[in-house]
Parts: structure tokens; sequence; C-alpha cells
């Protein structure tokens, strides 16, 4: 096989297949309809429920988290703000609450500002309520110390990945699906909102940021680059989109060291002609979905 034809049949293979994206859009559609019937008074299967996080930028490859933001009526703002103590924990209880009603035998919690709701085959829904501003950005609850509301805007955040991956021909998404491969074969400690953050900054700045899958493996090790370049103390990150930051631990840089090694080795035995310890090498960076030969 080519580069290109390896790295074109990896993606594949990192990608969600059709019937587990079904098996989502049934359940997501069975808790739109629980929601939409308490809160809106209808049976709605997909107004007020939508796709956010990794899944909603379709950047992810592994099934395990669905985070999904249910648009609340604004009338019910006053009904849960004006509460003495924490409001945000009573929306919290009567969501779960109605999603109880539909899913008695699933295991259900409710975790500080969302609603988790795990099925027996490990697929996770996280359902995070919120309240809808006048400027597309939404306020949601938040349990702790007493209850507040802050604010997140995952829509813009969803647009600017997306526009950004039209603009370098679609290799945005896939580098994202890439680097989580690297972090699941590696055990790598780092976020999938990390991994999107870094590879839009990576592909914003490569000059061949609108490659085929001839020069992937370029792009593989031009990126870890990027990855070990990154300082040890940097604790926040801002989202493109809506530059709004989280803050997390940078705890990755050595294990980016480790696949740039890699990836320097895998070129240089490419140039060589020997491609299967170049697909070795390749395989020790991404895992067993990366083809043999």
């Amino acid at each position: 096989m080519t580069v290109a034809e390896k790295f074109k049949a990896f993606c594949s293979n990192i990608s969600i297949d059709k019937d587990t994206r079904d098996l989502i859009r049934s359940r997501k559609g069975q808790i739109a309809k629980r929601l939409n019937s308490d809160f809106w008074g209808t049976s709605s299967e997909d107004q007020h429920l939508i796709y956010v996080g990794s899944y909603g930028r379709r950047t992810e490859t592994e099934v395990s988290d669905i985070d999904l933001l249910f648009v609340l009526p604004p009338r019910d703002y006053d009904k849960y703000s004006g509460r003495k103590y924490n409001g945000q924990s009573d929306l919290l209880q009567d969501v779960k609450n109605s999603l109880a009603s539909t899913y008695p035998n699933t295991r259900m919690r409710g975790d500080g500002q969302v609603v988790v709701v795990s099925f027996s085959d490990g697929m996770t829904f996280e359902i995070l309520p919120a309240f809808k501003r006048t400027d597309g950005t939404y306020l949601y609850p938040d349990t702790h110390n007493g209850g507040s509301w802050k604010m997140t805007n995952p829509q813009a955040e969803i647009d600017e990945i997306t526009r950004m991956n039209k603009q370098t021909c679609y290799n945005l998404k896939r580098l994202c699906k890439m680097a989580r491969a690297w972090r699941d074969q590696n055990n790598v400690d780092i976020k999938g909102i990390q991994i999107d953050i870094l590879a839009y900054e990576f592909l914003k700045g490569w000059e061949y940021n609108q490659c085929s899958y001839v020069l992937y493996n370029y792009m593989s090790y031009f990126f870890f680059e990027h990855l070990s370049r990154c300082p040890i103390d940097k604790k926040y990150w801002f989202i493109p989109g809506s530059n709004r930051f989280v803050v997390y631990e940078n705890r990755f840089t050595s294990k980016a060291k480790e696949a740039l090694l890699l990836s320097s080795k895998a070129l240089n035995y490419a140039k060589l002609g020997n491609y299967a310890e170049e697909n070795k090498l390749l395989r020790e960076i991404y895992g067993s979905k990366f083809p043999k030969y």
C-alpha cells in the first residue's frame, strides 16, 4: 500500500460506523421525546436537543460519552433561578426524574452540571440542560458551591471547527481523530478538547494544511513536533469559535516527544524503501487500526 492508501484506510478504520451512528441517533431521539414531553409539552424527537462536545464537532473516534445540550423553555429560568437555595440542583434533579420514566432500569446520575445516562453496552449520554440567550450563547446550571449559572457557546465552536475543516480540505477532523488514536494507543493523558485545539492551531499555521493523504506521514511528524513544543506550564486552553477557555494541565509533552521520534524514524525508513519497518513504527504510534502493510 502507498502512504496515501495506508492513511486513507487508517482514517476510515477510526471513524464511527453507520450502525453506531444510527444507534446514537435513535437513543438521542428517545431522550429528546421524553424531555420535550415533560418540559415543552410536545413529542418531538429532534427539537431542543443538540449534539455538542467531540461528537458534535465530529472529531471523536470511540463512542463512550455523547454530549447533548437540552434547550429549556425560557419561562423556566425564573422558576429555577428564583429559588432560595440551589435551584440549579433542582433543575438537574427534574431532568433526571424525567429521563428515569423512560429509562427506569438504566444507570443514571446527576453530576454537577449534567445528567448522565449510562447504557449497559458502555455508551453514555451526558445531558446539559441550558437556556438559550438572544446572542446565541447558553446559560447552564452548576450545582457546586450553592449553585450558579455559567455560559457556553457550543455552536460557535462547532461552526469554527467545521469552517477550518473545509478550509484545510477536511484534514482537521481527520487529524483530530488520528491524535485520539495515538492517545488511546499510548495512554496519553490529554483531553479531547485539547487535541482539537492543538490540531486547529497546528493546521492553521502549517503551510501544507491542504495536503492530500500522500503527505500524512509528514503531517504526523510536524503535528507531534507542535505538541512537543507546547509549554509544559500551559494550563489555559482557548477554544476556537467561542474563545472561552478551559483549564487543564499539560501532561502530554513527553509522550508527544516519543511519538515525534517514532515519526522521524518512520520517515527515514520510508526514504530507504523499508516500508515494513515504517509500518511497524506507525502502528506503535497509532495502534492496530493502522494497516499492517
